[in-house]
């Protein structure tokens, strides 16, 4: 499903109104919807990480990366970091420890 958000932004006084589009198709296991735009998020390769907490959506016209425990989509920054130090993240290792506790 495709939203259209209109933000008000001031620009010299005068308020302008910005669109946004997001995509909200996207839910993860636990049933939280995430949205993402199309710009930051979305990848041409397809993303990989060891990362337990790390999924990968296939979206039109490329990939998209989601962090379970954040429930949210990483931008492409977000989604290299995860490829390469997801072992020192700290959401992974918040995750790690509700894992635990609650098995």
């Amino acid at each position: 499903m495709l939203i259209k958000i209109n933000i008000i932004v001031p620009a010299s006084n005068k308020n302008q109104v910005v669109s946004l589009s997001l995509y909200s198709d996207y839910t993860t296991d636990m049933g939280n919807r995430v949205k993402h735009t199309r710009i930051a998020n979305l990848l041409e390769i397809k993303p990989r990480s060891d990362c337990p907490f790390f999924d990968v959506k296939e979206e039109k016209g490329g990939y998209l990366a989601v962090c379970k425990i954040q429930g949210r989509a990483l931008t492409r920054h977000e989604a290299r970091l995860c490829e390469e130090y997801w072992e020192k993240c700290p959401f992974r290792r918040y995750g790690e420890f509700l894992k635990d506790l609650f098995t």
